[in-house]
């Protein structure tokens, strides 16, 4: 099988690329600018966006694009999220319309932030309240129209080593390395169901091998809260010393609970997150220190 992976330098995009290259797949990664080391399969250097449908043509055909090409904002609201959304808007009609075109199956890199509540499974109410959900939604929907068989991964708070966003765990972890107070905001309720990116590849490609389509929730099997994640990143880096302490400030998700039903990942694609999360903090912890 022959697989495009956009977006191939990114924290998915490089775990899919790898995973896929290392069971046999042909893989293409798209890259905007020449990798510094060596990369899993090919690598083209394609700007999706100025290359538009002919720059996607010239890399030949495909049984499969896995679609992981995307800018993610700094902010869900303003005008920086609404640029953000509309450029990722037009990346995927262009990789929807080139899959429709070639016959290419797509596994789409979507995200939990499209729903409206937390907690639940595929059938949630989704949530277009703002651009970077909107934006989500429509690629899902793009992708299924155009495509003869398409799948959405809706992740939630994906980690790992190589990522460059700066998130809450990563933020923890550079801190725990400096020695400095870990500080979470309000009560530290706020909590998140953290996946690492090779458990992302993992459903990338059971998704690619298995006859099924729609969306799947792909999250961790825990749902941890702010506090309790700096207390789980000092516990795991050994000769840790730093202090977890509330920052004084208020946390505007203070209810926000990124938990969510895995099940229909577990039936259909055989799937559930293997990496823990406290062997996962130690990877990026020794990444980080080592630069």
């Amino acid at each position: 099988m022959r697989v495009l992976v956009t977006g191939a330098a990114g924290l998915v995009g490089s775990a899919v690329s790898r995973l896929l290259a290392d069971s046999g797949y042909g893989v293409v990664g798209t890259y905007r600018r020449h990798p510094s080391g060596p990369v899993p399969g090919e690598a083209a250097i394609l700007d999706i966006l100025s290359g538009g449908h002919q720059g996607l043509v010239s890399l030949g055909t495909f049984d499969a694009v896995v679609h992981c090409a995307a800018a993610l904002p700094s902010s869900l609201v303003g005008p920086e999220a609404e640029r953000v959304a509309g450029y990722n808007m037009e990346i995927d009609r262009l990789i929807a319309a080139f899959a429709g075109a070639t016959g290419a199956d797509v596994v789409f890199a979507s995200s939990s932030s499209v729903y409206r509540e937390q907690g639940g499974g595929e059938s949630t109410a989704l949530d277009d309240g703002n651009p970077y959900s909107l934006s989500k939604i429509a690629g899902e929907k793009v992708m299924e129209e155009a495509a003869e068989r398409a799948v959405s991964l809706r992740i939630c708070a994906p980690y790992g080593v190589g990522q460059r966003s700066r998130t809450v765990l990563r933020i923890f972890i550079e801190k725990a390395l400096a020695g400095h107070p870990l500080q979470y905001h309000g009560s530290g309720r706020r909590s998140q169901a953290f996946v690492h990116a090779s458990d992302v590849a993992a459903a990338v490609e059971a998704a690619l091998r298995l006859p099924v389509s729609g969306p799947f929730n792909i999250a961790g099997s825990r749902c941890v809260p702010m506090k309790e994640l700096a207390h789980l990143v000092v516990d795991s880096i050994p000769g840790c010393a730093s202090v977890v302490e509330p920052s004084g400030k208020e946390d505007p998700q203070e209810n926000y609970r990124g938990c969510f039903d895995i099940s229909r990942a577990a039936r259909l694609l055989g799937w559930a997150p293997e990496v823990t999360l406290e062997s996962g903090i130690v990877e990026m912890a020794e990444a980080i220190r080592q630069g």
